[in-house]
Formats: structure tokens, C-alpha cells, sequence
């Protein structure tokens, strides 16, 4: 029985909450997109149902500007160095976030606990509450694995710094007294690193089983729902081990002539069915933000991030007493403020006209088309959407919440294209502006075995640039050389950039854009140009050739 809510009975509930909601909300993710998957590739494979096929025409929709149109002010030619500039800000604007996070979480440290009252400890507590940063950036901005490296590796300094003192101060040195001392007396490395796996390690590693490649589309969804199941469940179950629960629960067995064990588990039963509600609707309110604008794929996984930060670090604050447990919150409203304050574009990046980019591949691809399509859209979504078809290989990446949730509540297949309504209306339905943080959208059709060849035209026939990835391109590849074909007889190969390597048929594909060109029609936007004007492009690999790809992408006009 539980007389009293003290700091060590909350800490047990938020343990409950903080360490099963990851591998709950991983299992959730799992199981949703093993489900999500079977179903679109099922529905990909079979014809569109209660109307003829679509036909693959040059062009079912009206043009829109082409690439370069607008106000662009010279963007086509600046577009490598201003995506690095969009780097650089994403990185800058995650750090200063960090900062001001680590700021606050530095400063209820020093209220709270009074062996934390020195300059040391002050920069240390700042010091543990800064590493988020580096999942952070790994996670969201454009080449993340190098910017989370680099914010690592100087990161480590500080306790690098402190182990040279510790090892080299001599005991009387009187100009590093007061910090030799301070190590001297708990600030050790060894005691900073336990510190470390304790504030920093065990969340991160919370974190990933969420935020990890295969579930991360779905990660902050599932991590949501989970956390407020569990929380749900916990609270309840600390309310019916009360006095005051106990009590009741006695009253009721006393009254109904059932034992008090049965009523708890049925009370506990209702607490988890309508946690489920609650977090349905929790997650509904999300799909919302999402689809006006206010959140978006990259702010949700930023918002994971934190989230389990700052429930990790309001658990450890419970131990100080109950009302420091809102240290975290408030840390991470701070953080959330400092993140919206940092500008994400200029006034006149502001007026440019939206660089959009069709992604076309082979499908057999799989985890090699994940990487590639993740390191180019995070830089190319800072200038313009990003539209594709979905295939077996992006199907989990790139699922977005509206069409999880739809899919959970059974209309998936509103979002198909089964006939030419249902085309114009997911083709009106790409999203080419600009979300709030900066941000553009991934734009994804859903397509029958008879449909997604008009989707195919519809999407080429919007004027932006076009990238097919044909790394082991081969003659079992019917879809793409059927593509190929599309875009030699009817899209400017000019802003087309074709991705080949070593696993590439070159016999094959040359004999394919053979044949492509000697049935192109008279009025073809290429038939002015030769058989060697195939826009083909050599893929290095690392992320130099993801970098040289841009330069060739940024010229593709």
C-alpha cells in the first residue's frame, strides 16, 4: 500500500513509463509496418478495380512553371552552394536549440542540488544535458553522420581537458588549485563517464530502438501513443495501491462479493482501453498538425528526440523531490521555443521558385536506394518537394502519418490511383509548399499494376528535374526501361540526370536507349538531339558522390 506520493514512488511509475514505452512503441512500429508494407505491395500488384485502365499518355496534366522559372535569382546556378548554406543553418539551428535546452536543464540542476553550485559543476551539468545535439543531427539534418561525428568528437573535449588535468596537475599547483581540487573530489573522468552512460548513454540507446532505420517513419507516432498508454496504466495503478484506492477497492469487493484483485484487474483493464482512446486521439491530433503545415516528418523526429531526453532527465530530477520532475518539461518547452526562433529561410530564399526532383529507380535496390534517396532528399527538400511513386523498397521509409492512420483505419485505398479522378486528385494533392520550419514534402503516388504509368507521365510532365537511379539496371527490369522510354520520347533530357555504376547492364541499357530513340515520335522534346546525349551520371561512392550528384543535379535545367 502506498501512504503517501513521495519522490521514490513517483520515480518508480516514471521508470515504468521511460524505460518500457521505447521497446513497446518498437514493437507497435514493427508489427504496423510489417502489416502496412504486405498491404501496399498486395495492392501494387493488383489492376485498378471498377473503371478501365489508365492509359500512359505524354502528358495527362497541365504543365506547371518549369525548373528555373519564377523568381528564382539565379538559384540554378547557386543551388550546390545554397544547399550547403541549408545545411550549415539546419546544423546551427539544432545546436542553438541544444543550447538553450542544456541551459535550462544546467540551471535547475544548480537550484536544485547544492553540490552543483560551483562554476565546474554548472558547465558540467550543461555539459551532459547538450548531448541530444548529436543524435539530433545524425537523425535530421543533411549529412548527419559526418555534423554528429564532428559535434561528437568536440563534444569529448571537456573530458579530455579534465583527464590531462587530472593526470598531469601536481598537487600544489597553485594557478588550477580550486579545479584540481574539484577533480580531486568526484569529478574524476572515470565518475564523468558513469554520469554520462547514466544522463546521456541510457536514453540514447532508449532512443534508437525507436528512432532506428527500419521504424523511424513511424517512430514518433508509436513512441506517442505508447508513452501515454503506459502513463495511463502506471498512474492507475499508483492510485489503486493508495490508501485511498485500497479502500475503495475493499468497499466494492465488499459490495459486489468479488475479490479486490479481480476489481483491480478490471479497472486496469478500462485505464488501458481508454489509454488506447486517448492515444488515438492524441496521434489524430498530430496527423492534423501534420497535415496543416505545423509539423512535419523532421520536426516529429526532433520532438522524439527531446522527448525522451527530457523524460529521462525529469525521472533522474525525481529523485531531488516531486516538483522537479517538471524540470525536463520545462526544459523542453525552452528547447521547442529556442528551435521556432532560429530563422529557417531568407526573405528572398522565401520568393524562389520551389526546385522539384522526381526520384525513379529500380525497385530490387532496396537498403541501397534507402540511402541514397534519405542523403539526397535531406539536402534537396531545403529548395523543393521531393515526388516518387511508391515501390517494395520506400514503402516503410517513406510513410507519412496520414496514410498510417488511414491505413490502420481501414482506407488505404483512398490513396491509390485507379482512374483519372483519382489521378488529377493525388496529383493536386502534392504538397509544393513550404512547411513552417523551412521544410518541403516528400510527395508519394500509390499505384495499381495498370495505373502507374500515367502516374508516371503525370509526375515527369510537372517541369521539375528527374533522377533515375538505374544502379543494377538489367533486362528484368521491364518497369524502368518502360520509363526510360517515357522519358526519351517525352521529357527534356536536359533536366534529366540517369544514375549508373558498375552493376549496371550496359549492353542492355544502351540497346534500350537504341531503341527508345529510334521510335521516338516526331514532336519529341529530344528529337533534335543524338543517341550520345543520354544524360548518364557514374555514382561515386561516400558522400563525396552524393555532393558531385547535387553539382550534377543542380545543372540538370
Amino acid at each position: 500500500m502506498i501512504e503517501e506520493l513521495t519522490s521514490q514512488v513517483l520515480l518508480m511509475g516514471l521508470l515504468f513509463v521511460v524505460f518500457l514505452a521505447p521497446p513497446l512503441a518498437l514493437a507497435i512500429g514493427l508489427v504496423l509496418l510489417a502489416l502496412y508494407r504486405r498491404a501496399v505491395v498486395a495492392a501494387m500488384a493488383r489492376p485498378a478495380k471498377g473503371s478501365a485502365p489508365l492509359t500512359a499518355g505524354p502528358d495527362p496534366s497541365p504543365r506547371v512553371e518549369p525548373v528555373g522559372a519564377g523568381d528564382a535569382s539565379g538559384l540554378d546556378g547557386e543551388l550546390p552552394a545554397a544547399l550547403l548554406r541549408d545545411r550549415k543553418r539546419a546544423i546551427v539551428r539544432v545546436c542553438v536549440a541544444g543550447v538553450a535546452y542544456a541551459a535550462t536543464i544546467a540551471v535547475a540542476l544548480i537550484v536544485a542540488m547544492e553540490s552543483m553550485r560551483t562554476p565546474l559543476g554548472a558547465a558540467l551539468g550543461a555539459w551532459g544535458a547538450f548531448w541530444p545535439v548529436i543524435p539530433a543531427l545524425w537523425l535530421t539534418v543533411p549529412g548527419g553522420g559526418r555534423a554528429a561525428l564532428v559535434a561528437a568528437l568536440i563534444y569529448l573535449m571537456p573530458l579530455a581537458a579534465l583527464a590531462i588535468v587530472a593526470v598531469f596537475a601536481s598537487g600544489d599547483a597553485t594557478d588550477m588549485e580550486a579545479l584540481v581540487l574539484s577533480i580531486r573530489a568526484g569529478w574524476s573522468p572515470p565518475e564523468l563517464i558513469r554520469a554520462w552512460v547514466l544522463m546521456d548513454a541510457v536514453p540514447t540507446a532508449l532512443l534508437l530502438l525507436v528512432l532506428n532505420r527500419w521504424t523511424r517513419a513511424v517512430g514518433p507516432l508509436t513512441l506517442a501513443f505508447a508513452s501515454l498508454l503506459l502513463a495511463g496504466l502506471a498512474g492507475a495503478y499508483l492510485a489503486l495501491a493508495s490508501t485511498r484506492g485500497v479502500a475503495t477497492l475493499l468497499r466494492l469487493a465488499a459490495v459486489s462479493k468479488v475479490d479486490p484483485a479481480t476489481w483491480e484487474n478490471m479497472l486496469l483493464l478500462v485505464v488501458l482501453g481508454a489509454g488506447v482512446v486517448i492515444g488515438w486521439v492524441a496521434v489524430g491530433r498530430v496527423r492534423r498538425s501534420y497535415s496543416s503545415k505545423r509539423a512535419n516528418d523532421r520536426s516529429l523526429t526532433l520532438d522524439g528526440v527531446w522527448l525522451v531526453f527530457a523524460a529521462f532527465h525529469s525521472m533522474l530530477f525525481a529523485l531531488v523531490g516531486l516538483g522537479w520532475v517538471l524540470a525536463g518539461l520545462v526544459a523542453f518547452v525552452v528547447w521547442r521555443i529556442a528551435l521556432g526562433l532560429v530563422p529557417v529561410a531568407t526573405a528572398a530564399e522565401r520568393r524562389t521558385h520551389p526546385q522539384g526532383l522526381v526520384f525513379l529507380r529500380v525497385f530490387a535496390l532496396g537498403r541501397r536506394t534507402e540511402k541514397l534517396f534519405d542523403a539526397l532528399s535531406r539536402y534537396w527538400r531545403h529548395r523543393g518537394s521531393v515526388q516518387l511513386i511508391i515501390g517494395p523498397d520506400l514503402v516503410r521509409s517513406t510513410v507519412q502519418p496520414h496514410q498510417m492512420l488511414d491505413f490502420v483505419s481501414g482506407q488505404l485505398a483512398h490513396h491509390f490511383i485507379g482512374d483519372a479522378a483519382s489521378l488529377r486528385r493525388q496529383i493536386d494533392a502534392c504538397d509544393r509548399a513550404r512547411d513552417r520550419d523551412g521544410l518541403y514534402r516528400i510527395n508519394s503516388l500509390f499505384c495499381h499494376a495498370d495505373t502507374w504509368e500515367s502516374a508516371l507521365a503525370a509526375l515527369v510532365g510537372q517541369g521539375d528535374r528527374v533522377l533515375m537511379d538505374l544502379r543494377s539496371f538489367g533486362p528484368s527490369n521491364d518497369g524502368c526501361r518502360a520509363e526510360l522510354e517515357h522519358l526519351v520520347h517525352h521529357v527534356p533530357l536536359g533536366r534529366c540526370v540517369w544514375v549508373v555504376d558498375a552493376g549496371t547492364n550496359a549492353d542492355f541499357l544502351a540497346r534500350t536507349l537504341d531503341a527508345a530513340w529510334r521510335t521516338m515520335p516526331a514532336d519529341s522534346p529530344n528529337a533534335a538531339i543524338g543517341r550520345g546525349s543520354a544524360p548518364l551520371y557514374r555514382l561515386a561512392g561516400g558522400w563525396h558522390g552524393i555532393g558531385r550528384l547535387l553539382d550534377r543535379l543542380a545543372a540538370a535545367t
